[in-house]
């Protein structure tokens, strides 16, 4: 059965490649309408607006995060500024 996903999961990857993109989204199979994954990853939704951040808002946030391309997506576990550890 993994041979099988893992032929499928190839074959919307040389599609999707095909056609100029990079990966193959994939929908939900009972009703074609929900993100399931990428190809290669999870998939995750943020609404975010673009805007100055003050630095007190970081340090007063309930959690912190980053991520990349080419990287999981990493929770912050300390803020140092200047040698002081916060």
């Amino acid at each position: 059965m993994l041979d099988d996903h893992n032929n499928l999961v190839l074959k919307s990857l040389n599609r999707a490649r095909n056609r100029g993109f990079s990966y193959a989204l994939y929908l939900d199979s009972m009703n074609k309408r929900y993100i399931e994954e990428f190809s290669s990853c999870n998939v995750f939704i943020l609404k975010v607006k673009e805007c100055p951040i003050p630095f007190e808002e970081l340090l007063d946030a309930d959690e912190v995060f980053c991520t990349g391309a080419t990287w999981r997506l990493q929770a912050g576990s300390m803020i140092v500024i200047f040698g002081l550890e916060q």
